[in-house]
């Protein structure tokens, strides 16, 4: 359920609802620019040599099972260079 803030919202971004842990969705809000370059990304695909049947937007070009990159990965893997 969005709130009503959410609701005004949407009339001017695009909602789109990513599944989350255990089959649960939430809402999420793209500016205009943000659907742009997700729309770029995925017609380059093939193209800088992602599968084009693979359904993340940023998979793991390192992963031998095609997983996403998981952010709190990254952040900490190069958060520990800092201290």
């Amino acid at each position: 359920m969005l709130s009503s803030l959410e609701t005004k919202l949407v009339d001017h971004m695009e909602l789109i609802k990513i599944t989350g842990k255990k089959g649960s969705s939430a809402p999420v809000l793209l500016t205009n620019d943000m659907v742009t370059a997700i729309d770029t990304v995925t017609k380059l695909r093939q193209q800088i040599g992602i599968d084009i049947e693979n359904p993340y937007i940023y998979p793991n070009d390192l992963s031998r099972t095609g997983e996403p990159l998981r952010g709190h990965d990254c952040i900490r893997k190069h958060a520990c260079f800092l201290n």
